[in-house]
């Protein structure tokens, strides 16, 4: 009996986290599997790709996760995660697996949220930019380099062209694929995830005046990226809170890059300098490849900054530009002030296929200029907490631009988004995990129960056929007395 009441419970066990998210450290090959084990569950919603092979033949996979995958759809635009840029920054590529599986369960159990991203995003997400370095480095390494480096020995993070600076590296293999695929999806919105500290960096990292004087490097957008900064780090249950988690002091969990420490060739500053993309870079953990064991509190730390983070590709203002008979204008540039009637003028962003155009603000009234070829035109917008403005323009004649009447669409809104309150926790384990350990138990006892009626059942019917004197004793036993 015993037993048989083990394997029922080892089955119910066994099921329950079929679904689950295997919290442990994935290698290269355990990584590849795991993607498409999360194809195979959702293969509606998600498509892998590869951009490339690293310098040792190690494809560097992306799955889009999104309804209709690799296909463009109007006006949804295309978001992307990215991390393992130093091998043994591992943390990153850990969660990214994570959110996908996260992601694809949701959608699957109609989890509202989830399915509004997925209809209306175009998620990519890059679990390892650098799956060479990956291999070399070590679990429980926290403050070590082994494997921070790809195969040719070269930080991939001061790798890309320096807008103020330049580079005289060699472009390596891993960064020339990286800037490819930059360059042929249009992204809007972008972080990419290291390890040692806890905080969001946002640009410049670069100095704009000497590559190695520290200071704060100003964008043109530096109130957006502080923005946006803050809405991950207010989302984690620990970053926003300015004191030194891991000896570095950060106001509000955020920095500007160069003022913490300046670097040439980074990835965000080219995103932000070269591409329509804004993106950050987020500090996850103190430790660079923590042990297994903490990885479940890790995902329940960072699961909800991802979600938000994603959410803020619905921000600001959207259209497209065409021309009368309904064809694209690629490439007409958009140009917003600082604050309406201000001289001083946003990063300039193009438009790209079907003449669509994404420009992340915060609420404010500016002044936008649209120009195609020679001719411009100026309008007023109103960007209002809680929404998106969509509009539109028309090129009549290939000459004069005309203004289509702006439509609002309803968002909800993440800023500001305070963290949530940390609870005590004694293990660390998924909710799929409790709710598995929850569910196998209920099942054992109710199993268990079962077994006992049965057997008494039975031994009542045995004492009855061999003639027991008082019946109404037969499920009772002394202290002494064994029921086996």
């Amino acid at each position: 009996m015993k037993e048989m009441l083990f394997k029922l419970w080892c089955v119910a066990s066994i099921v329950s986290f079929a679904n689950g998210i295997v919290f442990q450290h994935h290698n290269y090959v355990q990584m590849q599997d795991y993607l498409h084990k999360i194809h195979q569950r959702c293969q509606n919603i998600t498509r892998l790709y590869s951009i490339g092979k690293s310098i040792r033949g190690r494809d560097l996979l992306v799955m889009e996760i999104t309804e209709k995958p690799g296909v463009y759809v109007s006006l949804k635009p295309n978001f992307k995660y990215i991390g393992n840029m130093h091998g043994n920054e591992v943390l990153g590529r850990e969660l990214l697996l994570y959110l996908l599986d996260h992601l694809c369960d949701g959608y699957t159990n109609g989890d509202a949220e989830i399915i509004y991203l997925l209809q209306t995003i175009r998620i990519h997400i890059m679990p390892s930019m650098n799956p060479d370095g990956y291999e070399k480095a070590r679990e429980g390494d926290c403050q070590g380099v082994g494997g921070r480096t790809n195969a040719n020995n070269y930080d991939l993070n001061r790798n890309f062209p320096d807008y103020f600076h330049g580079t005289n590296q060699i472009i390596q293999k891993e960064t020339d694929l990286v800037m490819k695929w930059i360059k042929q999806y249009p992204f809007v919105l972008s972080a990419n995830f290291h390890g040692g500290a806890s905080v969001v960096n946002y640009p410049y990292d670069s100095s704009t005046t000497h590559p190695h004087i520290r200071g704060y490097s100003v964008s043109p957008d530096d109130d957006i990226f502080r923005s946006i900064s803050k809405v991950y780090s207010y989302s984690h249950p620990d970053m926003f809170k300015g004191y030194p988690i891991c000896n570095d002091p950060f106001t509000d969990g955020i920095t500007n890059g160069a003022e913490w420490y300046p670097i040439t060739g980074g990835m965000q500053d080219y995103n932000y300098m070269y591409t329509n993309a804004f993106e950050v870079l987020v500090e996850m953990a103190c430790c660079k490849y923590p042990m297994a064991a903490k990885l479940p509190q890790l995902w329940q730390d960072h699961k909800r900054p991802l979600i938000n983070y994603m959410r803020l590709v619905h921000s600001g203002v959207k259209g497209t530009v065409k021309l009368e008979d309904g064809s694209e204008v690629v490439g007409a540039k958009i140009d917003v002030s600082w604050s309406l009637g201000s001289p001083k003028k946003r990063k300039t962003i193009t438009t790209t296929k079907g003449g669509d155009y994404y420009r992340i603000l915060l609420k404010g009234v500016y002044d936008l200029t649209v120009t195609v070829g020679q001719n411009k035109l100026k309008t007023s917008i109103d960007i209002k907490e809680g929404q998106v403005l969509r509009q539109d323009f028309i090129v009549k004649n290939n000459q004069q631009i005309e203004a289509l009447p702006p439509k609002i669409i309803k968002v909800k809104s993440v800023f500001p988004q305070r963290a949530p309150v940390k609870k005590t926790t004694f293990m660390h384990v998924s909710h799929s995990t409790t709710m598995a350990i929850i569910f196998g138990s209920v099942g054992l006892i109710l199993v268990s129960l079962t077994g006992f009626v049965v057997f008494f059942y039975l031994k009542r019917r045995r004492d009855r056929m061999n003639g027991s004197p008082d019946d109404s004793k037969a499920f009772y036993v002394t202290s002494t007395e064994s029921i086996y």
